[in-house]
């Protein structure tokens, strides 16, 4: 199952490992844009395919 988001990402505000045995190993929390800093969320890298550039960008900024 692909999992795809209605909402616009307007940044990543930071990530987590979560490391457990059967848990995917990476999240990042994301800011979508025109929602309350309420409702950010955390979500699973591997389901966030349609913001890969926005997560390289995170990721080359905090490195």
């Amino acid at each position: 199952m692909v999992t795809s988001f209605d909402e616009e990402a307007e940044c990543i505000l930071t990530n987590w490992t979560m490391r457990r045995r059967g848990v995917p190993p990476y999240k990042e929390y994301f800011k979508w844009k025109d929602l309350l800093d309420s409702e950010t969320s955390w979500e699973r890298a591997k389901d966030l395919w349609q913001f890969e550039h926005l997560i390289h960008h995170y990721h080359d900024e905090e490195g």
